[in-house]
């Protein structure tokens, strides 16, 4: 290589190298204007020097509470289509788990029983009365049966949405071979988001039929790179740890169950059904809605899904108040009951 060319070579790494650490400082001078401009829905509490976003909505002095435990990478805003609508009878919690949303990330290893210690901290400090409806999305689904299995005399119900089932990376080829494609994925957005090329641009999020406020929120909290490490981290304790955790794991005798599954998932992938099926047969109350239209994301984004899970769970809260007066409410064990046409 001849003297201009060596230089070339070496001015074009030097600028190279400029706009890498240029683009890390300005997305970093972005998210700490962003920390400082920004106005969490809820209240950020501190716990062991560390902030938790909690947002409580329609409080009673009794319970029960719904609780909802997000989907990964999903900040507590995929539930604005639900959530507003439960709290008009029953009170409700939300929260961001540690990295996601407006929480922030903590050095814990991400375990089943790390993650659910950190939900039964949340509730704790929302001062929710009890019991508690748990709502889990996708892995949010391990997260609130496993918190159901450490604390039965506080589980009134579970409802699982399109959850994740313990054995899923083993039993379904589709997810084996999507798991390496999803890890490839996270990684490149937690790329783009540390040189701030998510900021500027047009980011597509399943969740973007969610209300407009929390749609453009969602999509600001995904630009951040911290958003992307904390799903990286879930996805790593997903495949190494949780997966093992929860597999098994009873519910409470005589815990209420509602499985909510999307139709779309199931004709994309055939195990999925039995997957959820499988779920839907943890307890002898339950029951289990298939939304023939909805995929896994529009479940809750999507205001005509969203509203066949505002039913379930209002359907789980109304017994639950019923029960805590009269004794166990009777419920129907179904199969599977297909979404209206």
């Amino acid at each position: 290589m001849g003297k201009s060319s060596a230089m070339w070579a070496g001015g074009i790494g030097l600028l190279a190298g400029i706009g890498l650490v240029g683009g890390s400082c300005y997305q970093e001078l972005m998210q700490r204007r962003d920390r400082e401009w920004s106005h969490p829905p809820g209240e950020l509490v501190e716990v062991n020097g560390h902030l938790l976003h909690l947002r409580t909505e329609g409080m009673r002095e009794h319970g029960p509470t719904v609780v909802f435990e997000n989907g990964m990478t999903c900040p507590s805003q995929e539930w604005e289509w639900i959530a507003p609508r439960i709290a008009e009878h029953t009170g409700t919690l939300r929260y961001d788990r540690p990295g996601n949303g407006f929480s922030d990330p903590t050095p814990h290893p991400r375990t089943a029983d790390r993650m659910v210690a950190e939900l039964e901290t949340a509730i704790e400090l929302s001062g929710a009365p009890g019991p508690y409806i748990l709502v889990g999305h996708s892995f949010g689904g391990l997260l609130v049966r496993h918190f159901a299995h450490r604390n039965p005399g506080r589980t009134a119900g579970v409802v699982l949405v399109d959850a994740t089932h313990p054995e899923e990376l083993e039993r379904s080829p589709r997810q084996q071979r999507g798991l390496p494609w999803l890890e490839q994925t996270m990684y490149t957005w937690w790329a783009k988001a540390r040189l701030g090329l998510l900021r500027h641009s047009r980011m597509d999020s399943p969740l973007d039929e969610l209300p407009s406020t929390a749609a453009t929120a969602v999509r600001e909290r995904m630009s951040t790179p911290g958003a992307w490490r904390a799903a990286l981290r879930e996805l790593h304790a997903w495949r190494d740890s949780i997966q093992h955790e929860t597999r098994g794991l009873p519910l409470p005798g005589g815990c209420a169950l509602s499985v909510v599954t999307a139709g779309k998932q199931i004709s994309n992938d055939p195990v999925h059904g039995q997957l959820q099926r499988d779920l839907a047969e943890l307890s002898e109350e339950s029951s289990h809605t298939v939304v023939d239209d909805a995929d896994h994301y529009t479940l809750v984004s999507s205001p005509e899904h969203a509203e066949r899970v505002v039913r379930v769970i209002e359907l789980m809260a109304r017994d639950s108040r019923v029960g805590s007066i009269d004794g166990p409410p009777e419920r129907t064990t179904t199969t599977a009951e297909r979404s209206d046409p």
